[in-house]
């Protein structure tokens, strides 16, 4: 079995490590930051967002197609987040980094890449699909300034490194430009 650490280049690791090592410690030292961080990566938990999906299936069934294609990128990134995690096999940063600095429960033993950070960028990239539905005016920016709390807040918390978090929002992305297309192949 490769090591994640074939992965990524020398140099990388370590300027991966040290900025988030950085971030980390900034959040421990203010438990009003560490409170923050600890809801806004909270909201980015799948469950939240398959209970939202269904939701919006049933009670919004004018816009069931924008709904359908986010929760398909919202699926399909966290397959492919499953495959880069059992490629990969990077720890997470709770061991290697003071155990004082790792302040959430117990996850998959894999940091890369980020599940709710390709979570969190597929529900805001896919808010941004569809230009022409009034009913996301109000909530595309929002939603992507959401997106980007949530990848900070996996890295404050010591949950993740800043290039898993990176990795994670561009599967993300990815999954949304997929499911449309994805969506027509099966069902036509």
């Amino acid at each position: 079995m490769r090591s994640w650490r074939e992965f990524f280049p020398l140099a990388l690791r370590r300027l991966d490590r040290r900025a988030s090592v950085r971030l980390a410690e900034a959040a421990r030292r203010n438990p009003i930051i560490k409170g923050v961080a600890l809801v806004i990566s909270h909201s980015g938990d799948g469950v939240i967002w398959t209970s939202a999906a269904v939701g919006a299936f049933i009670g919004l069934p004018e816009n069931r197609q924008p709904v359908l294609y986010a929760a398909l990128a919202m699926y399909l990134a966290a397959i492919l987040v499953w495959v880069g995690k059992m490629i990969v096999r990077r720890d997470r940063p709770s061991p290697p980094l003071p155990k004082r600095l790792f302040i959430l429960p117990g996850h998959d033993p894999f940091s890369f890449p980020s599940g709710h950070a390709a979570r969190a960028a597929s529900i805001a990239a896919s808010a941004h699909l569809f230009l022409d539905l009034p009913v996301l005016n109000a909530v595309r920016w929002p939603l992507t300034i959401w997106a980007m709390g949530v990848c900070w807040a996996r890295v404050s918390l010591s949950a993740h490194y800043i290039l898993d978090v990176v990795v994670g929002a561009i599967i993300g992305l990815i999954t949304v430009v997929l499911s449309p297309l994805l969506w027509s192949a099966v069902v036509g």
